[in-house]
């Protein structure tokens, strides 16, 4: 702070000091997105206990790291003294690194990076066409990030605001599909076993490791087939383990979808709800 404020006041309205603002377009980006329900921030006190991602806050530190390169530099560049102590925190810097890692390494490391393979994720990525989700991403951990048809902007959660609200009370009225897990805030406020929801929505996909189950709108156009490769695949998990300083397990395990059970888990939902319809 101390250094950009020196350089506003030596550079005046240089071209450069107004090109050197580019670099702290992250900060008002990230208070707009937050405030909008667009990002979170991982609060231990705050979150669900079923959130153990430590590092993901390490992007916010991601996003400062050039703005203090730049402005460091500029406070010290008339101080020989300030090169010095530049140099003295560099050095410390890599000491700390060098004893407890890259933290932006490490959070590909854990956490919903390392999650198991997941039936949901593959489904939409196969068949995903328009349309909000609902889901309690707390609770069901879904990794959207394997959908490249998937923006944040199509999902709904706690996060959403007034489409949370709305989604919960009347789901037919906004959203196209619903990821529902046991105990979760979704299936709290929906009973799913009902005649009235079940003649809107038909199960499409269970997921085996944590029993989710992805629900999507009745009467809609048919959805795409695509055809893709398993992912991720074993090389994908390669370096899923154990973080050095805090010692933070992961359960991850390279994925291995038991032959045919989805099918038949699917098969016997529908029989069940048709049966329960009639």
């Amino acid at each position: 702070l101390a250094g950009l404020i020196a350089f506003i006041f030596r550079s005046k309205l240089s071209p450069e000091m107004l090109a050197s603002l580019a670099f702290l377009v992250p900060f008002p980006f990230y208070i707009a997105a937050m405030f909008g329900g667009q990002a979170i921030m991982f609060a231990p006190g705050a979150a669900s206990p079923a959130v153990n991602d430590v590092w993901f806050n390490d992007r916010y530190g991601a996003g400062v790291v050039l703005p203090v390169a730049l402005y460091a530099a500029a406070l010290v560049m008339r101080w020989p003294w300030g090169k010095i102590g530049l140099l003295a925190l560099i050095l410390a810097q890599s000491f700390l690194i060098a004893q407890g890692g890259i933290v932006t390494l490490q959070d590909g490391q854990v956490g919903l990076s390392c999650n198991p393979y997941s039936v949901i994720p593959d489904y939409l990525r196969r068949h995903y066409d328009t349309g909000y989700i609902l889901d309690d991403t707390y609770n069901t951990a879904t990794d959207f990030r394997a959908v490249p048809e998937i923006t944040l902007s199509n999902v709904i959660y706690q996060g959403s605001g007034a489409k949370w609200q709305q989604a919960l009370r009347d789901p037919a009225s906004i959203v196209n599909w619903i990821i529902v897990a046991s105990g979760d805030q979704v299936s709290q406020a929906i009973d799913v076993h009902s005649e009235a929801f079940n003649a809107q929505y038909e199960v499409v996909a269970i997921d085996y490791h944590s029993g989710a189950v992805l629900y999507h709108k009745r009467g809609l156009p048919p959805l795409p087939t695509r055809l893709i490769t398993i992912d991720p695949d074993a090389n994908a998990y390669r370096l899923c383990g154990t973080i050095p300083l805090f010692n933070v397990p992961t359960t991850s395990t390279v994925p291995h979808a038991p032959a045919g059970r989805q099918a038949a888990v699917v098969r016997d939902i529908k029989h069940v709800h048709r049966a329960y319809a009639r």
